[in-house]
C-alpha cells in the first residue's frame, strides 16, 4: 500500500488545525493508497499538542523542540521523523 503523508504545521493554531483535520480525514485517495496525517507543533503555548492528540488519535502529533525556529528547521525535523516513523 502506498502512503500520502500530509504534514500540517501548527503554532498556536488550535482552532484552525482542529477545523482542518476532519477535512483531511475525509479526503479520498486512489485504491491502494492511504493518507497519513502528521501534525507538527512548533512549541505552541495554547495547548494544541495535547488537545489535538486527544481529539484526533488517528493523526500523529509531534511536538518539536525547535521553539521559535525557522520553518526550515521544523520541516527538516519533520522530514527526519517521517523517514523513521513506522507506518500505521
Amino acid at each position: 500500500m502506498s502512503t500520502l503523508a500530509v504534514v500540517v504545521l501548527n503554532w498556536n493554531g488550535l482552532a484552525d488545525t482542529r477545523a482542518l483535520l476532519p477535512t483531511l480525514a475525509a479526503c479520498r485517495v486512489p485504491a491502494g493508497w492511504r493518507v497519513q496525517v502528521v501534525v507538527v507543533d512548533n512549541g505552541s503555548s495554547d495547548g494544541s499538542p495535547q488537545a489535538l492528540a486527544a481529539e484526533f488519535p488517528r493523526s500523529s502529533c509531534w511536538h518539536c523542540q525547535t521553539t521559535g525556529a525557522s520553518p526550515g528547521a521544523t520541516t527538516t525535523e519533520s522530514a527526519t521523523r517521517l523517514r523513521r516513523a513506522p507506518t500505521r
